[in-house]
């Protein structure tokens, strides 16, 4: 079910089942590679998992959102990680790389683990990437108990917007589902953090949790 009630459970045409497919076989073909730099993926997305796919199942299957996307875990400290299939060609990573090493308060721009590019023929550059990021909380699922924790929230929205913009860089699709938060930290409210700012974003985590 999703947030309004509604059933995820769809039927996939031949060809919605082999894009989707796609996504899944390219990840399992990537779980050596992702291991071997130090990120763990589900079980069935090992290499030996790719047969089980082959067919497209009878009726209803569970709605495949983002194929492109997947979740997994860090190993040296078991931290939970999203892995993201980017395409090299739109330079995505290259953008994110580019904003994760800008040291400012207003940074608000997701934090960046690791870029994994597959090895690939000189003459055929990888049309494909892995952009690794910690794994954040939907912000639907934040709960303002306060006045001021609502105010802060937007704020810090804001605040990474008219960064990005700072840099001529346009987010285009600030959503509801676009934004996150580290639900490892606690918000604090606008005098407190607005006194507590630094110019180093990466000292700046505990006050600065909304991420776009």
């Amino acid at each position: 079910m999703d947030d309004f009630g509604y059933s995820n459970e769809v039927t996939l045409t031949e060809e919605e089942w082999d894009r989707y497919l796609s996504h899944k076989r390219r990840w399992c073909e990537l779980q050596p590679l992702l291991e071997s730099r130090g990120y763990r993926v589900p079980k069935e997305f090992r290499p030996e998992r790719v047969s089980a796919w082959d067919k497209r199942p009878d009726g209803y299957v569970d709605r495949p959102h983002y194929p492109h996307l997947l979740e997994g875990t860090r190993i040296s400290d078991n931290r939970p990680v999203m892995l993201k299939l980017s395409r090299t060609d739109l330079w995505e990573a290259a953008i994110f790389e580019h904003l994760a090493s800008i040291p400012d308060a207003d940074n608000h721009t997701i934090p960046l683990y690791d870029v994994i590019t597959p090895p690939a023929d000189p003459e055929a550059p990888a049309q494909w990437c892995v952009v690794i990021t910690p794994r954040l909380t939907d912000c639907r699922n934040r709960h303002f108990e306060k006045l001021r924790d609502f105010v802060d929230f937007l704020s810090q929205v804001l605040e990474g917007v008219c960064f990005m913009h700072r840099y001529n860089i346009a987010h285009t699709d600030v959503a509801r589902t676009n934004i996150v938060w580290d639900d490892r930290q606690n918000l604090l409210d606008a005098s407190e953090l607005k006194g507590k700012k630094t110019q180093a974003r990466h000292v700046n985590q505990r006050e600065e949790n909304i991420i776009l």
